[in-house]
């Protein structure tokens, strides 16, 4: 499939488990291939997914995403979280703040395990806190032709490493 920015080339079971980090609109191409990725019986690959909004009522696709999760269980993981979340809405699927360091290494799959992939997509400001400053429009080389920048932030931090880090 393609993305919005990038070509992915994905193949079934290309990898045992991805993690997602995504925010606001950057919802969107990781829906996309957590469809893909459970809508074929053949691909066994884990999901976990961080998914942050600045409200409760800003969280788009909440409905699809919290079906998915229920139809495919053994699958698919789900922590949103939201920085002014509603004491009505707190539970076990939401976790109240921004995201940390400390949540996302309780959460998502560990950062060198066994082909793992780790995709992000948000705003500009998730993306330096998560990934470091540089691109994040997914492309291998910036627009005068230069090497994106290295893996930094909170991602680098955890340990993750740049070629297992997807950015869109």
């Amino acid at each position: 499939f393609y993305g919005p920015i990038v070509k992915i080339e994905y193949s079934p079971n290309v990898a045992k488990s991805i993690g997602m980090v995504a925010g606001g609109t950057g919802i969107t191409p990781m829906y996309q291939v957590i469809r893909t990725i459970l809508h074929n019986p053949c691909d066994e690959t884990k999901i976990k997914l961080v998914y942050a909004n600045k409200h409760y009522g800003d969280i788009i696709l909440v409905n699809e995403l919290t079906k998915l999760e229920k139809d495919y269980p053994d699958q698919l993981e789900i922590l949103f979280v939201v920085e002014d979340l509603p004491e009505s809405k707190q539970s076990n699927a939401y976790a109240s703040g921004r995201i940390s360091s400390e949540l996302l290494k309780h959460f998502l799959p560990e950062p060198n395990s066994e082909r793992g992939l780790l995709f992000v997509c948000g705003p500009d400001g998730m993306m330096e806190h998560l990934c470091g400053k540089g691109n994040t429009d997914g492309s291998r080389h910036s627009a005068d032709g230069a090497t994106k920048p290295k893996l930094g932030g909170i991602l680098k931090h955890l340990g993750y490493q740049d070629r297992l880090v997807i950015r869109f």
